[in-house]
């Protein structure tokens, strides 16, 4: 209880608290857009940039990086130069940034770079389902966003690219409930992002064929009596029904949101309907960034909303 409620006690000041963000970027075709929406999350967080790509040679047999030659140091020393060049760019526009290329396995050096270098938050880019890059970091993509030790703000391959001259906000936000610890952790993320940005908040939850019962007034209840962070927010709650990849994400779609928020459960075997597959399968079919956050296996804590008691009672 005391890791959960240190969880929420960081969500809760997040919104002002965001000052290094760590792009994590392999400067393919998708890279731009992710660039584009991680420059501008710096400049609404007013946060310094840190860019980074890792070398794994465990996927040289797939990509040879654009016709390198697969010499560990040559690598290195070319996307050294590479994103160099991206980050002089950023700094001639203002932004305080710092680019590093690591050799070693993805997910362990992009752990480790985030804890030494006390990162905020991560912003990465997903590839299109079925795509040879997708098959091939997939799994990798999925094991990063479930154990990293701080908030990632994925850009999927349907996120709308941003228009317009004016600053980037965060103007609408949806944040997913399924009542789980995780999703609880992620409401005050969501919450402090909302009153920062001085967003509209809309909870949404999809319900189950046994939770017919629950309606937007009694979500309303059940998340002002079970979820602190929510009782002096002003937020919208909705419920949604069917598939929760599609529910949700068509949800966000009509709604014009900027930014998704989900909790997910760092165990892959999660039993919450937002767990690993869905969570994955929302980023990609999300035309919004969405922003994630892990609950660690310590943190194990559920709470059931007045609707399932009902549910409970009425089989007894």
């Amino acid at each position: 209880m005391e890791a959960l409620s240190n969880s929420r006690e960081e969500g809760a000041t997040f919104g002002t608290a965001v000052h290094k963000v760590m792009l994590v970027t392999d400067l393919e075709q998708h890279s731009a857009l992710t660039l584009e929406y991680a420059e501008a999350l710096v400049r609404l967080f007013k946060a310094r940039m840190l860019l980074f790509h890792v070398v794994d040679p465990a996927f040289f047999w797939v990509f040879p990086l654009q016709g390198m030659p697969a010499e560990s140091a040559r690598i290195d020393e070319q996307m050294t130069s590479r994103l160099c060049d991206v980050a002089s760019a950023l700094r001639a526009k203002g932004i305080e940034c710092e680019a590093i290329v690591h050799q070693g396995r993805i997910t362990s050096e992009i752990d480790s770079m985030v804890v030494e270098k006390s990162v905020d938050l991560l912003i990465v880019g997903a590839h299109q389902p079925g795509s040879l890059r997708q098959l091939a970091f997939g799994s990798t993509f999925n094991r990063l966003i479930h154990e990293v030790a701080c908030p990632v703000i994925t850009i999927g391959p349907n996120v709308l690219p941003l228009s317009g001259s004016d600053p980037y906000r965060l103007d609408r936000i949806v944040l997913a409930t399924d009542f789980s610890s995780a999703s609880r952790i992620a409401t005050g993320y969501a919450v402090a992002l909302g009153k920062a940005n001085r967003s509209t908040l809309t909870v949404a939850h999809v319900r189950t064929h046994e939770e017919q019962i629950c309606d937007e007034q009694r979500l309303r209840r059940s998340l002002h009596e079970l979820v602190p962070e929510l009782k002096n927010a002003d937020f919208a709650a909705v419920v949604l029904d069917g598939d929760p990849v599609r529910a949700l994400s068509n949800h966000a779609r009509t709604e014009h949101a900027d930014l998704i928020v989900m909790g997910i459960k760092q165990a892959s075997r999660a039993a919450t309907m937002f767990g690993e597959g869905v969570a994955h399968e929302v980023i990609c079919r999300a035309e919004c960034p969405v922003f994630t956050i892990a609950q660690k296996k310590k943190e194990a804590h559920a709470v059931r909303p007045a609707f399932i008691e009902e549910i409970a009672g009425s089989l007894v």
